[in-house]
């Protein structure tokens, strides 16, 4: 029999009817970490979906308007190779949150694995990003050059006004600025999820699962 007093404080319990134990309450935290990593996996792929997508179909999308389009080959390569290496991640991602749901110890192990490799590719993507910097300066540039010899004469208009306050050391610190924000975004959710699952007393639980 389970005596209340030998349940901690914050572990809730329901006492059944038939015998009056005190047992513990199933945990809920599966289920809502689960989700959220089904959720976010598939969330991320879309994305990264529409990346490849703009990233190597974008230039007649683009012509097609009037604009003169075409990414730098590194930009082009770097955001296929991401995309080549986060679509399998959100794959993963999204198999662990179904296994969470089922409260299966690989879900845990999966998304593990899922986030350890995501925080290394938010710190990889700065890397590359800061020695592309100039590159995407550049490229920037010629967006709005293309944009502003558009056959629209709207889209003309504004890129002209832009391409004339155009100032290469704000832009590139914006693009430093830019970079390392994103690259904190991307590690917030693979690292809140990884503390979740490495506490001792969640560790414990996958253990007896």
């Amino acid at each position: 029999m389970h005596d209340p007093s030998d349940i901690s404080p914050s572990q809730p319990y329901v006492v059944t009817n038939e015998s009056g134990d005190a047992i513990p309450a199933k945990s809920t935290w599966p289920m809502v970490v689960g989700s959220i990593c089904v959720a976010y996996g598939v969330l991320g792929m879309c994305l990264q979906g529409g990346s490849v997508l703009f990233t190597n179909f974008g230039g007649q999308l683009m012509q097609a308007q009037g604009i003169d389009f075409h990414m730098p080959s590194e930009m082009a390569l770097a955001m296929n190779v991401q995309a080549s290496i986060l679509l399998p991640l959100g794959i993963v991602l999204a198999i662990g949150g179904a296994m969470l749901l089922m409260r299966r110890k690989l879900g845990a192990k999966l998304v593990l694995v899922w986030a350890a490799a995501r925080i290394l590719m938010a710190i990889v993507g700065l890397a590359w990003g800061m020695m592309t910097l100039d590159v995407s300066v550049d490229y920037s540039r010629e967006i709005l050059e293309s944009m502003a010899s558009s056959s629209n004469p709207a889209i003309a208009k504004a890129a002209q006004a832009d391409l004339d306050n155009f100032d290469v050391a704000s832009v590139r610190s914006d693009g430093i600025r830019n970079l390392v924000l994103v690259t904190l975004g991307m590690s917030i959710m693979p690292c809140v999820i990884g503390f979740l699952l490495t506490t001792k007393k969640r560790a414990a639980e996958v253990q007896s699962w």
